[in-house]
């Protein structure tokens, strides 16, 4: 007998937008902590390459997977990943796209702004990307 397991897997994609300059970051699927460490890292390695520290992120499909520890540590994995690139946490300016069942976003929000990380979150991508626009 043979038992066939399927299991949903998180899919994301990391583009550079040279039109809106900006970072499109898309993710989809069960998404758990190292999916998303990978995607940070990607993103990482893309701003230092095109010179671009403006990200906006699109939740709206994703079934995260963390924990409340995860989340309230997640930005500072965040900032670890960015100092391996020798970039700074500081000088990015990240919209985040997020659906009404993503509450415990709200406290990883108040996490990254408490450690003066640039970050807002929104329910439509048009609005994250006119602030993400704001003073450029």
């Amino acid at each position: 007998m043979t038992t066939i397991l399927e299991q949903e897997i998180a899919v994301y994609t990391v583009k550079y937008d040279a039109v809106d300059k900006v970072i499109r970051v898309n993710v989809q699927g069960p998404t758990y902590l190292q999916d998303l460490l990978n995607c940070i890292t990607e993103i990482a390695h893309l701003a230092k390459q095109e010179d671009c520290f403006v990200v906006l992120t699109d939740l709206r499909k994703a079934d995260l997977q963390l924990s409340v520890l995860e989340t309230y540590q997640f930005p500072e994995r965040i900032s670890a990943i960015a100092r391996s690139e020798s970039l700074s946490i500081y000088k990015f300016k990240r919209a985040i796209v997020i659906s009404q069942d993503h509450s415990i976003l709200g406290f990883y929000e108040t996490v990254c702004r408490n450690r003066h990380h640039n970050v807002m979150l929104f329910h439509e991508v048009e609005t994250a990307l006119c602030w993400l626009c704001a003073n450029r």
